[in-house]
């Protein structure tokens, strides 16, 4: 019933399930990273710094992305999600035993980075997975994943302040993380799956012509 209402033809259900959740990760990463780091940032850090840390961010960004794609190239992207996953991971550990000083607007630039290069993976992923055709119908129920996390995630975010306080915020940041990995690993043999098929058809057809 649900392909039907969400036009998913055989075979995409689970690519579209395991991409699904992976948005939904990533968009409760964002969330809860970001009201983590304003949390210590605007408590513990004087405001009239925030253009700097918008600077910083932007610069950082530009270095971080150049450095991304010339380590990223020619090398499996599951690999790399999990590895690039890994580091974000045990580097908000160390953060979160680690928050005072130079630690906290480090926290603030950090997590822009965690952020850009999460949802960059993300996309690519999708790209490899689902055709052009494919992803006009399938992309918009991908979003759908994001905008369910913002209400769910969003909504509840408060009570887990109010229940645990922020500063465990970065340990639900460090879940969602696992489980970006984990929807990462799971996608790897839907990858390029159209451009096997395509190729496969041809070979047969080849073959035939030959004979």
């Amino acid at each position: 019933m649900l392909k039907k209402l969400f036009n998913i033809n055989p075979g995409e259900g689970l690519p579209t399930l395991i991409l699904f959740i992976y948005f939904f990760a990533f968009v409760a990463i964002s969330i809860t990273g970001s009201a983590a780091r304003d949390a210590y940032f605007l408590n513990m850090v004087d405001r009239d710094y925030l253009p700097l840390m918008f600077l910083a961010v932007a610069i950082v960004l530009t270095l971080v992305i150049e450095i991304y794609s010339r380590l990223s190239k020619n090398r499996d992207l599951i690999q790399t999600t999990t590895i690039s996953g890994l580091l974000f991971a045990f580097s908000l550990v160390f953060i979160q035993n680690k928050l005072e000083g130079w630690v906290i607007p480090f926290l603030y630039v950090w997590m822009e980075v965690i952020t850009v290069i999460t949802i960059t993976q993300f996309w690519i992923l999708a790209a490899d997975v689902f055709n052009p055709r494919q992803a006009k119908r399938l992309f918009s129920l991908l979003g759908a994943g994001g905008a369910l996390g913002s209400i769910i995630i969003g909504s509840s975010i408060n009570s887990f302040v109010s229940l645990f306080g922020s500063e465990n915020l970065l340990f639900v940041t460090i879940g969602f993380l696992g489980v970006v990995i984990l929807m990462a690993n799971l996608i790897r043999p839907y990858r390029n799956i159209n451009e096997l098929k395509i190729q496969s058809t041809k070979k047969d057809e080849k073959q035939q012509s030959d004979k």
